[in-house]
């Protein structure tokens, strides 16, 4: 009995030392755990995977981290290039949305009457100075979604304020009467007769890009449907007898507007051209003059 009883201490005693770990054991085992979670993402990460870009020319290998891309160049040379370290910002070439903000038209407006930009004498009163119409379009907003595998063909929208400044040559005021456009001579010269519209826009189409993956050097062009509104329109002019005058007096002009925008372009140099099939100022109360506007993209880097 006496036996037994020293037997079942001597198991107690060497449980309770097994349970009972010192503070220096415990750090031991912490830093076993450690070291093994490090042999084990290290060997995860022996794994080489190997990528083709979207482009179909270059190829990416990624080994534990470290990028070697490899991209054929002219003449059948490769070139190579070594990153260390996870990519900070995804390029265009690889991105299916493309986004822009406060991109910049400048251009020149003028408008084609059947046709022509040559008004018939009976509407001389609005012809105008094209090197001084100036038309400037600030594009809040707008986007281009690749709908090709290879990036090449895009489906693009966004949103537009549009400002139109047409300059008129003759000394001439407008005023709607009988719900009709007015033009009455002034009988003083004036330095300056304009008038201004301004609209909201969304323009969308479809672009084509010769070489998505290297938008400076490729080729672009794009063409699609536009709609707008009227939010804002009046007549300037200043003269030496007057000075400076506006009226925001409504001239008839169209509220609604649709037409087509295209643009055209190599690497950072692009040509845009806006062209209404709505007409200038409202059916039969105003002359039938359908705008037109075209110029330089001033900031497209991105598309």
């Amino acid at each position: 009995m006496k036996k037994s009883i020293k037997l079942m201490a001597a198991l107690l005693l060497a449980g309770g030392a097994l349970f009972a770990q010192t503070p220096e054991q415990k750090e031991l085992d912490s830093l076993r755990a450690v070291v093994k979670n490090q042999q084990e993402e290290l060997n995860r990460k022996k794994t080489i995977t190997i990528t083709d870009s979207t482009s179909g020319e270059s190829v990416v290998v990624d080994i534990a981290g470290i990028k070697v891309y490899s991209k054929g160049g002219k003449n059948g040379k490769d070139s190579v290039s070594v990153k260390i370290g996870k990519d900070k910002k995804k390029p265009n070439s690889e991105k299916r949305v493309l986004t822009n903000y406060l991109r910049l038209d400048l251009g020149l407006n003028n408008y084609l009457h059947k046709g022509s930009f040559s008004l018939p004498k009976s509407m001389s009163a609005l012809d105008l100075n094209p090197g001084k119409s100036v038309n400037v379009n600030l594009h809040l907003f707008d986007q281009a979604v690749k709908i090709s595998a290879n990036g090449k063909f895009r489906f693009y929208y966004g949103t537009t304020i549009q400002y139109n400044n047409y300059r008129f040559t003759e000394n001439v005021t407008f005023s709607s009467f009988n719900d009709s456009l007015q033009a009455l001579p002034t009988g003083y010269n004036l330095k300056k007769n304009k008038l201004l519209t301004t609209y909201v826009t969304v323009p969308v189409g479809f672009q084509f890009e010769s070489r998505p993956d290297k938008l400076k050097h490729s080729f672009r062009l794009a063409a699609g449907p536009t709609v707008g509104y009227l939010i804002g329109s009046h007549t300037k002019q200043v003269s030496s007898k007057e000075g400076k005058e506006k009226n925001y007096n409504d001239l008839n002009v169209e509220r609604l507007s649709y037409g087509i925008n295209a643009k055209i372009g190599y690497g950072w140099f692009n040509l845009y051209m806006n062209y209404s099939l709505s007409p200038l100022f409202q059916k039969d109360r105003g002359p039938e003059l359908y705008p037109v506007a075209f110029g330089i993209v001033i900031n497209d880097l991105d598309f």
